[in-house]
C-alpha cells in the first residue's frame, strides 16, 4: 500500500485542514465526470485519492480516541463518581463530605452562562440598545418620517377644511 500523504502530496506533519483541502482539489480535479476522455484512468486515480483519504481519516481519528481514552476519561470519570456520591451523602443522608467539601462544590457547580467570555458585554449591548429603542424610537421615527403618518394626514385634512370654512364665513 502507498503512503496515503504520498498519494495526497503532502508531508507527513500535515495538518487536518490541509488534508482535507487537498483531498477536495485533487477530487474534483480527478473526477470520472470532470474527465469524460480518460474515464478509467481518472476511476483509478479518484480511487486511490479516495482510499488515501480515508485511511487518513480513519488513522486520524483512533489516534484522537486513544488519546482520550488514555488521558482523561478515567479521571473524569472517577472525579464525576465522586462528586456524585458526594452529592447523594449530602442529599439523602445530611452528611456533609470530609474536608473537601467547599472545593468539590466549586468544581460540581453547574456552568454559569455569563461566565462565558464577552458575554456580559454582548448582553448588556442589546439591553442597552433595546432600552435607548423603547424610550426614543417614537420620537426618532416621528421626525424621520414627519408629514408621513395617517395622524399627520388626517391633521392636515382638518386644517384645510377648517381653512374653508373660515373663508366661507368671511365672505
Amino acid at each position: 500500500m502507498e503512503n496515503p500523504y504520498h498519494v495526497l502530496g503532502l508531508s507527513n506533519l500535515a495538518t487536518d485542514k490541509e488534508i482535507q483541502t487537498r483531498y477536495r482539489k485533487l477530487a474534483f480535479k480527478f473526477h470520472p465526470d470532470r474527465n469524460p476522455g480518460q474515464r478509467e484512468e481518472a476511476e483509478r486515480n479518484f480511487k486511490r485519492i479516495k482510499d488515501a483519504y480515508d485511511l487518513l481519516k480513519k488513522q486520524r481519528r483512533s489516534q484522537f480516541e486513544r488519546a482520550e481514552s488514555s488521558a482523561g476519561t478515567s479521571a473524569r470519570y472517577d472525579f464525576y463518581q465522586e462528586a456524585t456520591k458526594t452529592q447523594y451523602r449530602k442529599t439523602y443522608t445530611g452528611q456533609r463530605s470530609s474536608g473537601f467539601s467547599k472545593a468539590s462544590n466549586r468544581y460540581t457547580r453547574p456552568p454559569r452562562i455569563l461566565d462565558i467570555p464577552g458575554l456580559r458585554i454582548l448582553v448588556f449591548t442589546l439591553v442597552a440598545s433595546t432600552s435607548i429603542a423603547v424610550l426614543f424610537g417614537d420620537s426618532w421615527w416621528k421626525k424621520l418620517n414627519q408629514g408621513k403618518s395617517f395622524d399627520d394626514m388626517m391633521r392636515q385634512r382638518h386644517i384645510v377644511q377648517a381653512s374653508k370654512v373660515r373663508l366661507q364665513q368671511d365672505e
